[in-house]
Parts: C-alpha cells; sequence; structure tokens
C-alpha cells in the first residue's frame, strides 16, 4: 500500500467530472489498490473523506469516516463507488469546512441536514445507506468532487473563508472558543472530549498520548470541525520526548493558550501488596508527567493563558488500596496551588479539576478492578459506587470539557489556585 500524492486547487483533475466504474473494474486488482491506497493516504492526513480526483484518479469513488465526530465509537471508513444522492427533507445547515485539496482554510458551506444514498461498495454489493448531519455533510462534500465542485463553490458569501495560518501567531484575534490548546491523554475519554470541545475554525488542538493509534480517530474528529491538529506519541514521564514533543508543537505555533493536564493512570493495590515500579509508574505519569509537560509549556503560554490540570476526587480523600493514586492526585493540587502564584504576575490562571467517576473506559477498568477484588459483579459494583453519588450516575467526559472550556474562557480571568469538584455531590469540600 502507498500513500498517494493529494491533488492541489488548480490542478485540472479537481475540475473534471469522473466516470462511473463498472462492476468488472472494480473487481481488479488496480481498482481494489487503489482503494487500500485512499484509505491509507486519508488515514495518513487525518482527513474524514478522500475522492478519487484528488489523488489525481478520474473515477467515480470516495472513501469516508462517515461517523468521525459524532462519538468516541468510530467505524471502518467506509467505501462508495457510483453514489447517487437524494436529499430528504428541506432543512438546510451551514458548517464549517475544509479539504485535503485546499489545505488550511476552512469555509462555512450550505447542506441538505438529511441524505439517502444508493452506491456499490468495494465489492460490488448494492449499497443503501441514510445520513444525517455530520455523515450527510461528508458524503455530499466527496460526492461534489466526482462533479468537479469544489466547498467554496457552494458557499452563498466568500466572507467566511478562514485561512489558518492567520491564526497561528503572536497577536492574532483571540476570541472565547478560538485558543490553541495542549491536551495530553487527548486520544479518548476526558482527554479526547476536551479536545473537541476547542476543536474550532483557527485553532490548534494538539493532542498527546502513548501511542499514535490512540490519537488518529480524535486527529479527524478535530480536522472535520475546522481546527488543525497535533498528534503527539509521547510519554509525559519521559523528560526528552516530551521536549521533542513541544519542538513538533512550536514548528506549528510560538503560542499554546492552553494547557490541559490530562494523561494519567490509575489502578489500586493494598499497600503490601504493591511494588515500587508499580507506585513510580502512577506518581511518575500523574505528579512528573504534569510537571515535565507544564515547565515546557509555560514560556509558550501568552500572558493570560490556562493551565488546567486533572486531579481527581480522589485528591480531595483517601480510599482503602489507592495510596499511590491518591497521593498523585493531591499533589497535583499542590502543585496547582503553587504554580498559580507563582505565574500570577503574568495573568495566567492555574486550576485544578476533581471528577468522580465519569464514564470513559479507565473507570470502567476501576470499577471492574474494584470489583473483582471484592468477589461482586461490575453491575454490583457499580450500583455501589453510584450509591454514594447523590445525583445517582456517572459523570460525562463532556460535562468535565464543558467545566474545562470555563476555566479557559475569559469569564474565569479571577480564577486561580483552585481546585474544582465535578462529581455529583460525591464530596463538598
Amino acid at each position: 500500500m502507498s500513500i498517494l500524492k493529494v491533488a492541489r486547487m488548480g490542478h485540472p483533475v479537481l475540475r473534471a467530472k469522473t466516470r462511473a466504474i463498472e462492476r468488472s473494474d472494480l473487481k481488479t486488482a488496480t481498482v481494489q489498490k487503489l482503494i487500500d491506497d485512499m484509505l491509507d493516504t486519508m488515514a495518513e492526513y487525518h482527513g474524514v473523506g478522500l475522492a478519487a480526483p484528488q489523488v489525481h484518479e478520474g473515477l467515480r469513488l470516495f472513501v469516508a469516516s462517515l461517523d468521525a465526530g459524532e462519538d468516541g465509537e468510530h467505524d471502518e471508513p467506509q467505501v462508495v463507488i457510483n453514489p447517487e444522492i437524494t436529499v430528504v427533507g428541506t432543512d438546510i445547515v451551514e458548517d464549517w469546512e475544509g479539504c485535503l485539496s485546499i489545505p488550511d482554510i476552512r469555509g462555512r458551506v450550505p447542506r441538505a441536514r438529511e441524505i439517502k444514498v444508493r452506491a456499490l461498495d468495494r465489492h460490488g454489493e448494492r449499497l443503501q445507506l441514510s445520513a444525517h448531519d455530520f455523515a450527510a455533510r461528508v458524503i455530499q462534500h466527496e460526492t461534489d468532487h466526482l462533479d468537479g465542485v469544489l466547498f467554496f463553490d457552494r458557499m452563498r458569501s466568500l466572507e467566511s473563508l478562514t485561512f489558518l495560518d492567520e491564526y497561528s501567531g503572536t497577536g492574532r484575534p483571540r476570541t472565547e472558543s478560538l485558543m490553541n490548546i495542549l491536551v495530553t491523554g487527548g486520544g479518548r475519554g476526558i482527554g479526547r472530549a476536551v479536545a473537541l470541545a476547542f476543536a474550532e475554525p483557527g485553532s490548534i488542538v494538539a493532542i498527546a498520548a502513548r501511542t499514535r493509534t490512540e490519537l488518529d480517530d480524535t486527529a479527524r474528529a478535530i480536522g472535520a470541525r475546522g481546527a488543525k491538529p497535533i498528534t503527539l506519541a509521547v510519554d509525559v514521564t519521559d523528560e526528552e520526548a516530551v521536549a521533542r514533543a513541544f519542538g513538533e508543537i512550536r514548528a506549528a505555533t510560538p503560542v499554546v493558550d492552553v494547557v490541559v493536564n490530562n494523561a494519567g493512570v490509575g489502578g489500586g493495590q493494598p499497600i503490601h501488596k504493591t511494588d515500587t515500579a508499580s507506585w513510580r509508574r502512577v506518581l511518575d505519569t500523574n505528579v512528573l508527567g504534569t510537571f515535565l509537560v507544564t515547565r515546557e509549556a509555560v514560556p509558550m503560554l501568552p500572558d493570560g493563558g490556562r493551565v488546567i490540570n486533572m486531579s481527581s476526587v480522589l485528591g480531595r480523600f483517601g480510599v482503602p488500596g489507592y495510596t499511590a493514586y491518591c497521593a498523585s492526585k493531591h499533589a497535583v493540587i499542590g502543585f496547582t496551588r503553587a504554580l498559580a502564584l507563582e505565574l500570577v504576575k503574568r495573568r495566567i490562571t492555574v486550576n485544578a479539576i476533581c471528577p468522580g467517576w465519569v464514564e470513559t473506559g479507565m473507570a470502567a477498568q476501576g470499577m471492574q478492578t474494584a470489583a473483582s477484588a471484592m468477589g461482586v459483579t461490575l453491575q454490583e459494583f457499580r450500583a455501589q459506587a453510584l450509591g454514594a453519588v447523590p445525583i445517582r450516575r456517572m459523570i460525562e467526559p463532556d460535562e468535565v470539557a464543558n467545566l474545562v472550556k470555563f476555566l479557559a474562557s475569559p469569564q474565569a480571568a479571577a480564577i486561580t489556585g483552585q481546585a474544582y469538584n465535578i462529581c455529583g455531590g460525591q464530596t463538598m469540600d
């Protein structure tokens, strides 16, 4: 498989109408390899769709991740051949779009909210799709490519065209939503929700995790919202790796407005069963990692920037068997309070967030571990755990992301050195 060269605006192939693919041609090795190469190319560029003309092929074919950006789950990318679109209803929605063939530019494009599609899949079988909102927008955008139409041809006005580089330097216009942000642990759970909450046209959203595979889906969703994603495969406990990661960020922008230290690990064991390596793993990730990332970030923060550290309700109280985790999350709050005073002259605010049970994979794993230790089922432990939460439910990642957005906003400029609980009343100190 190969990464294909993407045709840029001005190339004649982007303005030519494509030809339909016969079933007999579809089954050939040449076409099947083209499909595989297009899928790889779309993934390489963190795209949500790629049409054959964009890789210099005049065939009526596109590939797309039709659910990217809608939620945390992602199906396999869809291969769509010879599509025919029928608009359902009369609702038209104007929203931001970009294109791999017109890099670093976004514009607001009106599209039908709901459509039906008849096509063939890569095996020549009939494909019928019903799509709305984001998926419908992607399909209409890619089908336009097959007819030689670019997204700005559909715009009602060119006034909304946004050249992303205009917002990547110092002194650029800032709004409540238009910020450059770094989120560690940004590939899933709370980190993913935070990254997407800040993904606005003109923003740069850098996400970091130990492995790049955790980041690819989130990066595609960030790009679909009009922001520029930067993916950083980095272990936050590795001092040299963190420094290299910030080198990549500086290559894209000299300014990071908001740093969210979200990377963390959990796990519990009675102290007499806890080995030194396990203890250090928790403390190094949750505390040392926060320090290393913040130390690199502070010179890039503008006056009035934000540092937001993810602690936990276990930074508020103790839980038997969680000495390392509780110690690390208490330490994050102490770090937050000291750094807030250190940076106050630059009007940089530093705050911590203390979530309770949040609906994430990490929480599910923690519940399963605790359930096994207690000799009960996961469902029984979950019911017991939520019984101690006054609102009787899990916190959603988006709810935590909303609190992060508030603390990053101009309205929170007078708030610093604080630790905010978001736990459904689990603790009230």
